[in-house]
């Protein structure tokens, strides 16, 4: 998405990258790999160059991919997530 649109994209499950004209935000981190064959999906490379914050909603892996997360390492300013308690 250009920089100078604002709006949504549905990277899939819950993944979700929000652009405003100042900010990047992407909600729980799972971005698809690219695949040759079936159904078209967001990856990586369509998330933008700058991710200014990266939200973690809950650690359940349909939230948060690991590898999506070192991926992003580079592009991101701040990370947050929600603190993990005994109960869950």
């Amino acid at each position: 998405m250009p920089a100078t649109r604002c709006g949504f994209v549905f990277f899939g499950d819950a993944c979700i990258l929000i652009e405003t004209k100042d900010k990047t935000i992407l909600i729980d981190p799972l971005v698809s790999y690219e695949i040759s064959e079936g159904i078209s999906r967001y990856t990586y490379h369509d998330l933008p160059d700058t991710l200014d914050y990266i939200l973690i909603t809950h650690d359940h892996q349909d939230h948060c991919f690991f590898e999506t997360l070192l991926q992003c390492a580079t592009k991101s300013g701040t990370s947050s997530c929600r603190r993990t308690t005994a109960a869950g």
